[in-house]
């Protein structure tokens, strides 16, 4: 399912499924099949950040569904709780659910940014934190582009079985940062994010000793703490 044409009729079909369960989320596939619709089919397959965001929605979309469906509350729970590890249990039951019941100010933003595509260095980042916390015990994360884009948050974690919380990167020095980081709380309290980590960092930094700070520092965080960490 990466052709154009393949994803387009996918989420046809969920924006369908989707007008009787959930409306909010039939809303949000609308825009979305809006914002596509007018591109060619060889155009769309060019443009790999739009594929992988398309796919990444159609899962999240379909994995929204399949809880909606479960009526019984304590058969929903059982399942999350038998397939879901910590940092998916808040993507699926907190943060996408506010995405979709929730204005979106930056849609427009990000939709032309995806369709220019990524800066490489900023993947690359990414991956080296991913890879670095998958190695550990006890330790989960999650990216995902509406996180990133609307939410201020590169990636999702959790340590120890501890609440998730969302980590904003950035390589600038936290004194250049200072309206980056009141742009950053005044979008997590628009999305109701509870925890969060504003982490400044050196790329030359050993990604290892970064991680390591992160996320000794997120499992010690209160509930509506946002914190600021510098490399």
């Amino acid at each position: 399912m990466t052709n154009a044409k393949d994803l387009y009729s996918t989420l046809q079909a969920l924006q369908q499924q989707a007008q009787e369960i959930d409306p909010c989320l039939a809303n949000k596939i609308q825009k979305i099949l809006n914002w596509i619709k007018n591109y060619k089919i060889g155009f769309l397959n060019s443009k790999r950040y739009v594929s992988r965001f398309l796919i990444e929605f159609i899962q999240d979309s379909v994995i929204h569904i399949n809880l909606k469906s479960i009526l019984n509350e304590e058969e929903r729970i059982s399942f999350v709780e038998m397939n879901f590890n910590s940092v998916q249990k808040y993507w699926h039951g907190e943060m996408f659910p506010s995405w979709l019941e929730k204005k979106d100010i930056k849609f427009r933003t990000w939709k032309n940014q995806l369709m220019k595509g990524l800066e490489e260095s900023d993947t690359k980042y990414l991956q080296s934190f991913h890879k670095s916390i998958s190695r550990k015990s006890e330790s989960d994360s999650l990216y995902r582009y509406i996180a990133d884009f609307s939410m201020a948050t590169d990636i999702i974690i959790s340590y120890s079985k501890h609440k998730a919380c969302c980590i904003q990167l950035t390589t600038s020095q936290i004194k250049h940062c200072g309206q980056k980081i009141q742009n950053w709380e005044e979008t997590l309290r628009y999305w109701n994010i509870n925890k969060g980590i504003f982490v400044s960092f050196d790329p030359n930094q050993e990604v290892e000793r970064i991680v390591n700070q992160i996320l000794w520092k997120a499992s010690n965080l209160k509930e509506l703490e946002y914190s600021k960490l510098e490399f």
